[in-house]
């Protein structure tokens, strides 16, 4: 009868440890959902910035897209309407034409 009870005693201290040993692994998987639930988070929160950012930077791009392309419209319409660089008749010093 000894035995059994030394037996059963082992069991019940390898059990003990069993759950203490789980309880720890419990412990530091919740901290680490805690963590990974900040991470996420945070990751949420910067990802929203660098959208915002990106719409900033497509918006001022087509500003600068539209600003532009008008400059070289205005550029190009201020340019003379050049036909012939050459006149058609010569006014020469005696008075002729040709």
């Amino acid at each position: 009868m000894s035995n059994n009870l030394t037996d059963r005693g082992q069991e019940i201290l390898f059990l003990q440890k069993s759950l203490n040993d789980l309880q720890s692994q419990l412990n530091k998987t919740n901290k680490r959902i805690l963590e990974l639930s900040k991470d996420k988070t945070t990751a949420k929160e910067e990802l929203e910035k660098e959208r915002q950012l990106l719409v900033e930077l497509k918006t001022k791009y087509n500003n600068k897209q539209f600003e532009t392309t008008n400059a070289i419209e205005d550029q190009i319409a201020d340019w003379p309407d050049v036909i012939d660089s050459k006149p058609k008749k010569r006014f020469k010093p005696k008075g002729e034409w040709s």
